[in-house]
C-alpha cells in the first residue's frame, strides 16, 4: 500500500514538474517570436521599423519600443496596436500584466 501511494506522488510530482516546463518553453518561444514578428508588423502598419527590446519577470512583461519623433507624431495609437496584435497571436502573455514604454529615438550629432 504504501509503494502504491509513494508511486502516485511521484508520478503526481514529475507530472507538475512537465506541466511546468512546458509552459515556460512556452513563454520563451512566444517571446522570441514577437521578437522577430513585432518589428515587421509594426514596420507594415506604422511605415518604421522599431528597436524592441522585450523583458519578461514571472508574469510581468516590460515591452519597450523606439521610435523616431515624427512618428510618435504622426501615430497616437501605437500602444493600442502593439496591445492587440500580442493579444491577437500571443494569448500566453496576460494583458492586463503587459507595460508598453514608447521611446523616442536619440538623434546622433553630425561628427565634425
Amino acid at each position: 500500500m504504501a509503494k502504491s501511494i509513494k508511486r502516485i506522488i511521484s508520478f503526481v510530482f514529475v507530472s507538475t514538474l512537465v506541466y511546468l516546463g512546458y509552459k515556460v518553453f512556452l513563454k520563451i518561444k512566444g517571446v522570441i517570436d514577437l521578437d522577430k514578428t513585432l518589428p515587421q508588423y509594426l514596420e507594415n502598419i506604422v511605415g518604421e521599423k522599431p528597436k524592441i527590446s522585450i523583458i519578461v519577470v514571472f508574469n510581468k512583461m516590460t515591452l519597450n519600443a523606439v521610435f523616431s519623433k515624427q512618428t510618435l507624431s504622426k501615430n497616437k495609437d501605437i500602444e493600442k496596436i502593439i496591445r492587440d496584435y500580442i493579444n491577437d497571436f500571443y494569448k500566453m502573455f496576460n494583458a492586463e500584466k503587459m507595460v508598453i514604454q514608447l521611446k523616442e529615438k536619440e538623434e546622433e550629432e553630425p561628427k565634425k
